[in-house]
């Protein structure tokens, strides 16, 4: 349901038990499965396929295609027919759009897909994991992946040839095709350019880059980039300087997940999985043919089990890795790990290398993570705040229903980081959610000052079958008081309506503006929570909620009017303190708003319920993220005031005797804006 007038004029009638000055106001709960698609929205899971890749482009960056967010998501190569597109032979990623992050649709520039695969390409087939980017610098926008190369560029089996590659557009659903040396840097040197002594430069005579002596544009590494040549090739000779052992002692060095990450400071990385390749396959399957192996992860062989570990290294700009920093940054199992690093002398230089043998890895503080016998961890996305870089990962694997939003942090974008058990998952299953599982492989977007995360689950509610679709859920720093610094907290999985993003809406929270009080029976120190744009979704912050010892009034207060259309009144998470009802809210009004017939200044909601989807009764237990819902047309309120008394049970958690009269309110969420 998506509308701007819920009513139209009414005749006011007085509320009964409220005194003829309060009118009844007209509203949507929705129970009914109808909400205000203006609004709000909820995770819908209708966009099939998995590995989000997501960008938020504004308005102010993109005039012509900004107000949306992009989501590029893993999917089956499109073979493509020579007449409709005779510059493609394939096509990868379709791409999606959306303004509120629910209702997507295709806009993928070949056929809904993305990425254009020409037929002179390095790329063979399997194409996974896209995110995208947008370069301030240029206005270009870039996608970074991994493909299978074709055999007669990489030599070994299918999963000795996943490589990194990088692909650029002008817009942000494409085409995007394979970058080259060429195009980049003469894109970066602009009209003007001109190449005099082996050297490209711009306009104004400064030096982009370097040319070959047969006229050829090169990276920064000094190696020329076409589209039969990998972007990122652990392979090369200019990788192969910083690594300790060669090929052919371990093999190649398969890569998949790629994800670019621009700091504050300007500075670029890129970081990316290591995956299983035939050297490690045939260790694993020695060991498994070993009588003496059980089935247990034994300390003398789980390195060889670790199919797929975080490797992060600099770049020297959007295209050109600098493999001289490449290190690893986590490996399952362990809360921190570094590989073995030397320096020797070289032609007369100092030459950093880093060891890729597991058995050169140094692992601190093994522990229980995410997933039973876990060996993997990938789909990496940083994000920094304050000085500290959060490495965000999903452990165990996509067929595991554990598969989750994980973090580890450091004080460095190349580690080490060390792993927050503590803290994690930041969105996952936890004891009480029976709707969504395989929460992971992720991407962060910015819309305003809102972090959301884009994740795949399975269609199936606790399954990790019947395909991968896409989800959204908020996410946020809070403070830990243990740790002495922020940490990432997640709003979610959510099955629940939520508000929309505030450039959809153009709508704020309001609540947190105003002054509020609570009657004798909340518990003063536990307001703050009313307001801190938080409501826990796992065990470990289930604290942070204002709680009541018994029915309790909430009053909100603004010394400016405030224009609100919407409100959600978030449950406990525990099903212990939670209410199925809200009695009552009262309205008082700063003017008779204009689309009634009949002047009022006060108004009331009745009896407002909780939607029972968004609990377990059999369970005992509640699916985060609902609570009491209602939408109506826009009132402009200087006072709002809450009453909350009925519960789902007034039994105790651990059995005790007596009457549990508790209530906690998780969040409370009034969608409005200051008149």
């Amino acid at each position: 349901m998506a509308v701007t007038t819920l009513f139209g004029a009414f005749a006011t009638t007085a509320c009964a038990g409220f005194g003829d000055e309060y009118v009844e106001l007209p509203h949507y709960d929705t129970l009914d499965g109808t909400y205000d698609t203006e609004l709000m929205y909820r995770n819908l899971l209708k966009i099939n396929n998995g590995d989000p890749g997501g960008l938020w482009v504004s308005k102010e960056d993109d005039p012509v295609y900004g107000g949306y967010c992009y989501v590029a998501l893993t999917t089956l190569n499109n073979r493509l027919s020579k007449e409709d597109y005779p510059d493609y032979r394939m096509a990868g990623f379709e791409i999606y759009r959306s303004s509120d992050l629910s209702n997507w649709e295709a806009c993928g520039a070949i056929d809904g897909s993305g990425l254009g695969i020409e037929s002179g390409s390095w790329i063979d087939t399997w194409t996974w994991a896209p995110e995208l980017f947008r370069d301030a610098k240029t206005g270009m926008y870039f996608m970074y992946f991994s493909a299978r190369a074709k055999s007669s560029v990489i030599s070994g089996g299918d999963n000795d040839r996943h490589c990194l590659a990088i692909a650029m557009s002008k817009t942000p659903f494409g085409p995007y095709e394979i970058v080259t040396s060429e195009e980049y840097y003469t894109l970066l040197a602009g009209e003007d350019s001109s190449i005099v002594d082996g050297k490209l430069l711009d306009g104004a005579g400064q030096v982009v880059t370097t040319v070959n002596a047969e006229n050829q544009i090169e990276n920064l590494n000094g190696d020329v980039i076409t589209k039969n040549t990998p972007t990122v090739n652990f392979n090369s000779q200019s990788a192969r300087k910083h690594i300790i052992e060669t090929v052919e002692e371990l093999g190649t060095f398969p890569c998949i997940d790629a994800s670019f990450f621009q700091a504050e400071n300007g500075d670029m990385y890129m970081y990316f999985d290591s995956h299983l390749n035939s050297w490690k396959e045939s260790i694993s399957n020695k060991n498994n043919a070993d009588p003496n192996y059980n089935g247990v992860y034994k300390e003398d062989y789980s390195w060889q089990y670790n199919n797929n570990e975080i490797w992060g290294m600099k770049m020297k700009d959007l295209i050109t890795p600098d493999y001289s920093t490449l290190q690893i940054m986590a490996t399952p199992r362990y809360k921190s790990v570094r590989a073995k690093e030397i320096t020797v002398e070289e032609n007369g230089e100092s030459v950093r290398k880093v060891s890729l043998d597991p058995r050169n890895f140094t692992r601190t503080d093994e522990f229980y993570e995410i997933g039973e016998g876990n060996n993997v961890n990938e789909g990496a996305h940083m994000i920094e705040k304050d000085g500290k870089f959060y490495l965000t990962y999903s452990p165990t694997g996509t067929g595991n229903i554990l598969y989750s939003i994980c973090q580890a942090v450091s004080d460095s974008p190349l580690g080490p980081f060390k792993k927050l058990p503590e803290c994690n998952p930041v969105i996952g299953l936890n004891d009480t959610n029976d709707y969504m599982s395989c929460t992971g492989h992720h991407s962060f977007v910015y819309i305003e000052d809102e972090i959301f995360a884009l994740y795949h689950c399975f269609w199936q509610e606790l399954s990790a079958s019947g395909g991968r679709c896409l989800a959204v859920d908020r996410v946020k720093f809070m403070y830990n008081e243990t740790l002495g610094y922020d940490v990432l907290y997640g709003m979610g999985p959510t099955q629940a309506v939520q508000p929309a993003n505030k450039a959809h809406t153009g709508l704020e929270n309001v609540a947190q503006t105003a002054k509020i009080s609570v009657s004798s029976s909340g518990k003063k120190e536990s307001v703050k929570y009313l307001t801190d744009g938080f409501f826990p979704s796992q065990e470990f912050a289930k604290d942070w909620e204002f709680t009541a010892k018994g029915a309790v009034t909430i009053t909100l207060e603004w010394d400016k009017p405030q224009e609100i259309s919407a409100l959600f009144i978030y449950n406990a998470y525990s099903y212990y303190n939670a209410f199925d009802k809200v009695d009552w809210i009262k309205f008082e009004l700063s003017q008779s708003p204009d689309w009634s017939n009949q002047e009022f200044s006060r108004a009331v909601i009745q009896n407002l319920k909780c939607n029972p989807n968004n609990v377990n009764e059999n369970e005992l237990c509640m699916r985060q993220g609902g609570g009491a819902v209602a939408s109506f047309n826009p009132l402009k309120v200087t006072k709002l005031t809450i009453q909350i008394s009925s519960k789902y049970t007034t039994e105790f958690e651990d059995g005790s005797l007596g009457e549990n009269k508790g209530i906690n309110v998780s969040e409370l969420y009034v969608m409005g804006k200051e008149v």
